[in-house]
């Protein structure tokens, strides 16, 4: 459920009276009723809970009974979802965990529907207040009876529902079951909100919660933000604007909730005045000390993590820096490069070093970046062994150097150059005539258009998806100029085309553009879901290599001074044949087993020594 929270903060209701106050989320769950926020702290709604009372007078089971039909009805849409029994006998919450945040405007929708729909059982209440809105989490105690314990859903059971629900749920699922439940879809909210809206910055400039950070290497602050951090505020000083300045600073560095609290309360910086002490207020002179600083503390820190995430990239190019002035030098360079063009795995070159760029960009540095090959494949929706390829020849070609091998855990580091030769032999292609300097534009709204799941089938593939993005961006082309664009051979473009067309992609000459017909198109052709079940797997290949790494680590130091190894006091000792060989499967399997059981990694486990 840490993972879950939408907020560093929690409700419980410490008195058992039905009385819940914000909390900051604790290491360990709490012993009395303790509930999620179901929206963040800008009012966008990243929990849906479903609440189905058990009310005196209805008919016995008929919240169960609700419940269970909208359940089989995202079964039917293959929404990821969990059945909680909640209060009474029959009472049941329906959790759907997002995996992008929605309106305050489309969850009231669906309560209005679910509201006229299930009259006597649906309680609203939590879906139409985006700013204390909560609900009993899943596993937290009842005042007056039992726990709120997941159930079998969708015919998993309450495991692996668990698991299931945790990966996430398209958001489209909101207007879907507000469609479903016979309600009126917002008209602000009828366009495609996936078409070049959700850019690869947005997704991987999340927050994660558990730790109250933007993920990244932690790093210090810069030197006048650091001047202002140990400089006593004078008396008639804006502390509240001192503070909020050195947490903005701090949150880019990629500092966490525990970092921030540490430097405003242990080391008392006097530039964090603000966050220990409060103004006495009129009659009372100097400052008095907050009563609860830590929780102060953690809903300051997320309204300055939620801005920072949320900050768009400077629109003015003269006021770029030089390291993003690099990047888009770099991307309208490649653009106009044959080596990127033309062919498969000229797409693949581009989306590779589209990557790259976004993230340079985001750091706003030339420094030597670390990236690993599965998270990259991931970001360039292909695999590690294609991506491994890929990137040994933008290395050859000169767009890349490595800096330095992977070592243990650590990825590869590597520098984005522009080659002064560029690499020949390729086919000549004719690129739309575009403002170069929206080639960082383009090159995102193309790794969000190949970040679907159609693209991952045989038939179709990076080049049906370049010929079908070029075509959406320039629906005016003709077929002619279209293949000039692209640089594909004849053959090539007029196969791809063909495909394209049995496949309802495109109707009439023109690019089809909506994300049922990209799923339906997934599930007909047998790939829906390649690549969450692909960055599933990836993610505990890698957790099963930190693994290892740390276990090395162990076996090499002296029986008297055992190195601390969190990751093995989570997984145990590393499986091994009876000849001492790595079983790297049971090592997955055994990673699969704690992510499903939902264990987080400052659990630790009793395992026994060698």
């Amino acid at each position: 459920m840490r993972s879950w929270s939408p907020r560093l903060t929690i409700r419980v209701d410490t008195a058992g009276e039905h009385t819940y106050a914000p909390t900051r989320m604790p290491s360990q769950a709490p012993e009395v009723p303790w509930a999620l926020y179901l929206a963040d702290s800008r009012g966008r709604f990243r929990l849906l809970c479903l609440d189905f009372d058990d009310r005196q007078g209805n008919q016995p089971g008929a919240a169960r009974r609700a419940a269970e039909q909208v359940s089989r009805r995202l079964h039917q849409l293959d929404t990821p979802h969990l059945l909680c029994a909640s209060g009474g006998r029959h009472s049941r919450h329906l959790w759907i965990r997002l995996a992008e945040t929605v309106t305050a405007t489309q969850v009231r929708s669906l309560a209005a529907a679910f509201t006229q729909k299930y009259k006597d059982t649906f309680d609203a209440s939590g879906l139409l207040n985006p700013t204390s809105g909560c609900a009993r989490a899943p596993g937290s105690p009842h005042r007056y009876g039992a726990p709120s314990q997941p159930l079998r859903t969708a015919g998993r059971n309450a495991a692996d529902a668990l698991a299931w629900a945790d990966t996430g749920a398209d958001p489209s699922v909101v207007d879907n079951l507000t469609a479903w439940a016979g309600g009126t879809i917002p008209a602000s909210t009828r366009t495609d909100r996936h078409c070049d809206s959700v850019t690869l910055t947005k997704r991987l400039r999340t927050i994660d919660c558990t730790r109250g950070m933007i993920p990244g290497t932690t790093r210090p602050l810069p030197e006048h933000i650091r001047a202002l951090a140990h400089t006593a505020p004078s008396a008639s000083a804006d502390t509240s604007r001192i503070s909020w300045s050195i947490m903005l600073s701090a949150a880019h560095a990629h500092w966490s909730l525990d970092d921030i609290t540490a430097a405003a309360l242990t080391d008392q910086l006097p530039g964090l005045e603000h966050l220990r002490t409060e103004s006495g207020g009129a009659g009372h002179g100097g400052r008095r000390t907050r009563k609860t600083p830590h929780d102060h503390i953690a809903h300051q820190w997320e309204r300055a993590l939620n801005a920072v995430a949320a900050a768009p990239a400077t629109p003015k190019a003269d006021v770029l820096s030089h390291a993003r002035k690099h990047v888009r030098a770099a991307l309208a360079t490649a653009e106009n490069t044959p080596f990127f063009r033309g062919s498969a795995q000229g797409f693949r070159r581009w989306a590779a070093l589209a990557v790259i760029a976004d993230l340079m960009y985001r750091a706003d540095s030339t420094d030597d970046f670390e990236l690993d090959v599965r998270r990259w494949a991931i970001a360039a929706a292909t695999t590690k062994t294609i991506l491994a390829a890929t990137v040994w020849e933008l290395i050859d070609a000169g767009w890349l150097v490595r800096t330095r091998p992977h070592s243990g855990p650590k990825a590869a580091a590597y520098r984005l150059v522009i080659p002064a030769v560029q690499k020949v032999g390729h086919k000549v292609t004719h690129p739309l005539p575009l403002a170069p300097e929206h080639a960082l534009e383009r090159s995102r709204a193309y790794l969000n258009h190949l970040g679907r799941d159609v693209w991952q089938h045989h038939k179709l593939g990076p080049v049906a998806a370049m010929v079908h993005w070029t075509l959406s961006v320039a629906p005016e082309l003709s077929r002619a100029r279209l293949r000039h664009t692209t640089g594909v051979s004849i053959d090539v473009f007029e196969g791809v085309l063909t495909v394209l067309t049995a496949n309802r992609l495109i109707h009439r000459g023109q690019a089809v553009n909506r994300e049922r017909v990209y799923a339906g198109v997934a599930g007909y052709l047998g790939v829906a879901g390649m690549l969450e079940r692909r960055q599933t797997r990836y993610r505990r290949e890698s957790k099963v290599w930190a693994w290892w790494c740390s276990e090395i680590e162990w076996r090499a130091a002296p029986a008297t001074a055992k190195p601390s190894s969190p990751v093995r006091d989570l997984y145990g000792r590393f499986p091994t044949y009876s000849g001492g060989h790595c079983d790297w499967s049971a090592a997955m399997r055994r990673v699969a087993a704690v992510e499903t059981q939902g264990a987080k990694a400052s659990t630790h486990t009793t395992t026994s020594t060698p």
